[in-house]
């Protein structure tokens, strides 16, 4: 198998070096390991996480390694991972679906990379920006901002750069666009399936509107939906958005002949609202605004004077 050679260099408030707290060092390796498997499934499969066992390939494409800690002023981090031709082969025996497929002699730091440049860039239409992946990140702050300033990841593909920086405007900036995908929602739609991967579990089907939906599914029996390639299928599953509010996926719970499914459903799903900020919804309150405002104040004009004759004269 080839392995690649890749650094990171954790960057901290005080000088470790290569001699590393044990504690926040872990965290942040387990956090890395999390998010490198999690940018490598979205970019074969468009999602992060899926019910069940991971498959083999995606064990095999995210098998990250650390081999060692050098550094004096900064800990540098040597790591090897395996490319995507040699570890996952099977991925590449079709042809492209996702348009984030990496290229075969890349590996999981390449694409983890791409996301944090993403996220540097606010590109709000990415392949690779899945919601749930982008609210994840928070989990790096009890590493980075807390105990290490920054981590800088070797980018091989950046160009104006040899690494690109995640620090806490990076998990914040990944966050606020998570946040900003408008929610999930239940739809149906139909269509020809004109695509189909069972090794990841994806499928495309052709819109009456001549756009194409991409989409997951969880659990499937190649047989039954082979027999469907080609036909009017009607799929019933969640729609997933990107942060732009354009349609991302959508993970059906079903694939099911769609012959007569009005074209209705032949449409690409769209979002409902979007998910609200904390920043839009809290503010702080002061003694003249919020609650604070009206309670245990009278809504009228009235001095309390006049209020209080009201009152004396409906006795």
């Amino acid at each position: 198998m080839t392995m690649i050679h890749h650094s990171v260099t954790l960057v901290g408030a005080d000088s470790y070096g290569s001699r590393l707290p044990p504690a926040p060092v872990g965290m942040f390796l387990s956090n890395l390991d999390a998010h490198i498997r999690g940018a490598v499934s979205v970019a074969f499969r468009g999602r992060s996480r899926a019910p069940g066992r991971p498959p083999a390939w995606l064990e095999a494409a995210s098998d990250v390694r650390l081999l060692g800690v050098s550094g004096r002023d900064e800990a540098v981090l040597h790591f090897e991972a395996p490319t995507f031709s040699t570890a996952a082969p099977s991925l590449y025996s079709q042809g492209e679906f996702w348009m984030t497929r990496p290229r075969p002699d890349a590996t999981g730091f390449e694409v983890f990379a791409r996301v944090l440049r993403d996220v540097k860039g606010a590109d709000r239409e990415s392949d690779l920006f899945e919601p749930r992946m982008l609210r994840g990140f928070r989990t790096f702050r009890r590493s980075i901002g807390a105990w290490f300033r920054e981590a800088r990841i070797e980018d091989v593909e950046g160009l104006s750069s040899r690494f690109v920086t995640l620090d806490s405007q990076t998990i914040d900036a990944a966050t606020s666009l998570g946040s900003a995908a408008p929610p999930s929602r239940r739809v149906r739609v139909a269509g020809v399936l004109d695509m189909l991967r069972l090794s990841t579990q994806t499928f495309g089907i052709k819109l009456d509107t001549g756009d194409e939906v991409r989409g997951s599914i969880a659990e499937a029996s190649g047989e039954i939906l082979g027999r469907l390639l080609g036909e009017r299928v009607v799929i019933d599953g969640r729609a997933v958005f990107r942060p732009s509010g354009r349609l991302l996926r959508v993970d059906a719970d079903s694939i099911l002949p769609g012959e007569g499914v009005s074209t209705l459903f032949s449409k690409p799903p769209e979002a409902i609202g979007r998910r609200a900020l904390r920043s839009e919804v809290r503010h702080p309150q002061s003694p003249a605004t919020g609650v604070n405002a009206f309670f245990g104040r009278w809504p009228g004009e009235e001095t309390d004077e006049e209020l209080l004759r009201e009152l004396d004269d409906l006795h």
